[in-house]
């Protein structure tokens, strides 16, 4: 028996390896730009092309030879055509989208339109000799929207042509030009360049000037595309369509074949530079050093650097080929204690033994690493923070430290682990917990000592008190300040975190607005020779001199003092100075005092702010608003198309933004008076046509109502519970109590609204700033009525708004005090013959006028009368009206930061 089972499994081994290959089916794409694959020159250009492979089977094939600028014509005459007609098999297809450069007169591919036609015919004919399936595409739409916001046909004669051809020929049909419109109308003028390679100066490598492409797609608009083919695959019923499937996971990266030497150059660099005595060994002359790709040489170098309590100490080239001697030493000094997180040390040290593990699988290494992890965790303070040398001494080096990227070194290992990076998989679950509770702590550190300059969040210092996290001294020649080279590597950092928190970026958008108004114009430092000087420190054989060149990019200090925010330098006596010229040239020359490095938080800012938004499009996604709001998560976009939406709606999530197309209406009717669908009463608090009780909302140009009637009582339209929420260009109508600025711990911008309403209209506890807002009385009644908290310095301020009401009314107030310490502000406002001259409602309780805050400064316009004002209002100085900002009473929010 045993012998016939050995026969038949050879005999079957032998027919395997004899039988035909799978045979496949290809698909050929046969276009211009638009569907072709792009060189890396022009990333992030991508034809549809390029996706649309991603979503077959193995057993489909999709040969790309569409090409950029071709035409039919084109095509054929430099044989490209004959080259796919050569290759053809039956059952193949060839997918064929032309006219973009067949319809130009003035190119040198235009087609006229009947050989244009006759081309298709061609290539229609030649695929059935051969058995191949054509399908024709019309050419795809290009982004082209008119004054009223909609689509224009931009392929109009070529791609009737393409109709006409397929219904003669009786061809598939993928009408790419009609749906590709339909998308673009969907997404609108604006949200619509998110699919086309729109980039701003700087964005990106291959486009230093920025590029605004109304043709060729991004990456996502390729996509979006390729997906519109793939469903008239289906829908056309080709055979083709069984083969369809998602498109497979990134599959995790190859295991390393080489160690980058560049994280470990610092240390290098210092160990052949300078020579320490400390030192346990020092360079050999002449000593060669290991290739990257001597991954187990590296590591085992790694290895015997590392001390027993699990760090390494700093300045070793971990490259170096060393003696049996230098090994010797090494090994005998496993218990020396002068273990850093400086110069890249430790954490680039566990990350290159990982990449060994992953490699050769030696348990040595992940043995090493863990070791190397678990002194990470011993180091870290309870506040998060790690020291720069641990077991801590008693010089600076104790403080928590951001100086050269150890500290974000730290936190992006602990990221990579806490993202199942595969080669950290020998992190058992115990310690993964305890790395991923220390990254939370490192995060939050970070985010606590970003300095508050005057009440505004900027960047960080180098360096902190590890108990009090105030800003320190490191080097007597490194002063408490905020650093922008180490801040603008922490920012880089937090721009990687997937779905940042709202505290995250809100440090983002702040530092960012730091580095603007931080940037130093047309200024340049050159280093120039100098005579040769010897100095305890170093031998300095050069310069350096601050220049004018109104041609250089901007740059920065790496200092900037406290407080003033002017550019420092220091010497090493500790004495600050403010310019370059009154350093001593040996630190002048020998220290990094201007950077660069917040040009690319500056240049990654718009990609990192586009990448963190998600995007859902009403009704096309989702048939409500309030299923969008459902399915939102935070940091999601929401679209809204014009349209009426008869909903209550709630939005509890954080992040928001909420953005309707125009003729965008969101609108209820509930009052006092009827009973809601859960069998409540409906009164003032639960009236909202919408509510938000989330963090960080922002709406833009949508309508919000409530329809309940003018004499429907108290029917709010508007309520704001969450803090930081955002109106641009909405309009808030309705009747009685209408915008609800509730929660005294809201602060809430409105910013060219319309906002119009009866009694009351404006209300609530919250902190709120009208800027250029239209506000629209229906009735004799009160505008305002604030409920501010006593100790709230600022309730509602109006800034440069319009006040006018319907002609018959006389008698409207600017607000009553409905609560005794009511703030309301009206700046540089122009008032409507509506307001009644006192301008303040003598409303029933006289106590509340003794602590009421009433104020106007500069108003204009029949309303405007400070001299018959109510005596318990206020006209404020120029002074007073100067010191009251958004910043002022928002704080450490800056609701524009966006807008900038």
């Amino acid at each position: 028996m045993g012998i016939k089972r050995i026969a038949s499994t050879f005999v079957f081994l032998l027919l395997a390896a004899f039988a035909p290959p799978e045979s496949k089916t290809t698909v050929w794409l046969i276009g211009d730009s638009t569907m072709a694959d792009k060189e890396i020159k022009a990333y992030p250009e991508t034809g549809w092309g390029m996706p649309f492979e991603h979503f077959f089977d193995s057993t489909v094939a999709v040969d790309n030879r569409a090409k950029n600028g071709r035409s039919t014509k084109s095509f054929i005459a430099e044989g490209r055509w004959d080259a796919v007609f050569n290759s053809l098999h039956p059952g193949d297809y060839v997918f064929i989208q032309f006219g973009h450069n067949d319809e130009v007169p003035a190119k040198a591919t235009y087609t006229p339109e009947d050989q244009f036609a006759a081309n298709l015919v061609r290539f229609i004919k030649e695929a059935r000799d051969k058995n191949a399936i054509p399908v024709l595409i019309t050419p795809v739409a290009r982004r082209k929207f008119d004054s009223t916001g909609n689509i224009l046909e931009t392929h109009a004669v070529y791609a009737a042509i393409v109709r006409k051809v397929a219904a003669e020929q009786h061809t598939p049909l993928i009408d790419l030009d009609k749906e590709s419109q339909t998308l673009l109308q969907q997404f609108g003028p604006e949200n619509s360049k998110w699919l086309f390679n729109y980039l701003q100066p700087g964005e990106h490598p291959n486009y230093p000037q920025g590029r605004q492409d109304d043709t060729h797609f991004s990456e996502f608009g390729a996509r979006k595309m390729a997906e519109i083919v793939l469903a008239d695959i289906r829908s056309l019923n080709l055979d083709l369509a069984s083969h369809i499937i998602r498109p497979p996971a990134p599959q995790a990266p190859a295991a390393a074949s080489r160690i980058d030497p560049a994280p470990f150059g610092d240390n290098a660099g210092h160990w052949y530079a300078i020579f320490n005595k400390a030192n346990i060994i020092n360079p050999l002359p002449g000593r060669p050093r290991y290739d990257p790709t001597d991954v187990k040489d590296i590591a085992d170098n790694i290895l015997l650097l590392q001390k027993t309590n699990g760090g390494w100490p700093k300045n070793y080239d971990l490259f170096a080929i060393l003696s049996a001697s230098q090994k010797d030493s090494l090994l005998a000094a496993k218990n020396q204690t002068n273990t850093t997180f400086d110069n890249g040390t430790t954490y680039n040290h566990i990350a290159a033994l990982s990449l060994a593990w992953q490699t050769l699988h030696d348990p040595r290494y992940s043995a090493a690493a863990i070791k190397g992890l678990d002194f990470i965790l011993a180091a870290q303070y309870k506040n998060g923070g790690w020291p720069q040398y641990y077991p801590l001494e008693s010089n600076y080096s104790r403080c928590i430290t951001f100086n050269d990227g150890a500290y974000e070194g730290i936190m992006r290992l602990l990221k990579a682990i806490n993202d199942h990076q595969p080669q950290y998989d020998f992190v058992d679950d115990r310690l993964r917990q305890k790395l991923a509770l220390a990254y939370d702590k490192g995060l939050d550190c970070i985010l606590k000592t970003q300095i508050n300059d005057a009440g505004w969040p900027t960047a960080w210092c180098q360096q902190y008190d590890e108990s009090s996290l105030q800003p320190a001294w490191a080097r007597k020649f490194e002063p408490p300040s905020i650093c922008n080279k180490e801040s603008a590597d922490l920012v880089l950092f937090l721009m990687s975190i997937d779905d940042p928190s709202p505290a995250i970026k809100a440090a983002i958008d702040n530092a960012v607005a730091w580095f603007r108004e931080s940037a130093i114009l047309y200024t340049r430092v050159k280093t120039i020779p100098a005579p040769q000087m010897v100095t305890p420190f170093r031998v300095s054989v050069s310069d350096r001199i601050v220049v004018t060149d109104s041609t250089a990019p901007p740059i920065w200090t790496r200092y900037y003092e406290l407080k003033t925010h002017r550019p420092i330098f220091c010497n090493r006596d500790s004495k600050i100075v403010y310019s370059l010229a009154e350093v001593t040239r040996e630190r002048r020359d020998g220290y990094g005092w201007y950077t660069y490095s917040p040009q690319q938080v500056l240049d990654e800012y718009p990609r990192w702010r586009r990448q963190i938004i998600r995007r859902i499009i009403v009704p096309t996604d989702y048939p409500t608003v309030q299923a969008a709001f459902d399915a939102a998560r935070p940091n999601t976009l929401i679209y809204v198309k014009a349209g009426i939406y008869r909903e209550k709606l709630q939005l509890t999530k954080d992040s928001i933004t909420l953005i309707g197309e125009t003729g965008t209406i969101l609108t209820y009717d509930d009052h006092p008076g009827m009973v809601n669908t859960q069998g409540d009463s409906v009164n003032t608090r639960n009236s909202y046509s919408f509510r938000v009780t989330g963090n960080d909302f922002r709406a833009e140009g949508v309508t919000f109502r409530n329809d309940a009637g003018f004499n429907a009582g108290q029917a709010v339209g508007v309520e704001v519970i969450g803090d930081r929420a955002v109106f641009i260009g909405c309009r808030i109508i309705g009747n009685q109590d209408i915008l609800f600025l509730n929660s005294v711990k809201s602060r809430q911008y409105y910013k060219d609204c319309y906002i119009e309403g009866t009694t009351d209209f404006i209300f609530g506890a919250a902190t709120a700033w009208f800027q250029h807002c239209h506000i629209h009385s229906k009735k004799n009644s009160h505008v305002t009525a604030a409920s501010t908290p006593q100790d709230h310095a600022y309730g509602f301020v109006f800034d440069s708004c319009t006040l006018t009401g319907d002609t018959s009314l006389d008698r409207v107030s600017l607000g009553r005090p409905w609560r005794p310490y009511a703030c309301v502000i009206y700046l540089h406002c122009w008032l409507g013959k509506h307001i009644m001259p006192a301008g303040w409602a003598n409303w029933n309780n006289t106590e509340n006028y003794k602590t009421t805050r009433y104020a106007e400064y500069d108003d204009e316009g029949p309303g405007a009368n400070p001299a018959a004002r109510v005596s318990w209002s206020r006209q404020l100085t120029k002074k007073e009206a100067d010191d009251i900002t958004p910043q002022k009473i928002f704080g450490d929010w800056d609701p524009l930061l966006l807008q900038q």
